[in-house]
């Protein structure tokens, strides 16, 4: 309704605009550094979770036959 009463002029529109655009544009950034943090954490669990694999294999094969268990 404000911008049809005359109350802002084009200007006043183009900083709304840009600080609108700032704003989404930090938003964004915020949510895609987030994003690449939470992506190397999980590789990172994932390489774990491997790891811990492996070493659950190595320490199965090194009981006595009667005693393995299939992980």
């Amino acid at each position: 309704m404000l911008l049809f009463s005359g109350l802002y002029t084009h200007q006043d529109l183009l900083e709304i605009l840009n600080k609108q655009k700032y704003l989404y544009e930090k938003d964004i950034n915020h949510w895609k550094s987030t994003l690449e943090s939470s992506s190397k954490l999980i590789q990172e669990l994932k390489h774990s979770v491997e790891e811990i694999k492996a070493q659950q294999k190595i320490s199965s094969s090194q009981l006595p036959l009667k005693d393995k268990v299939d992980l």
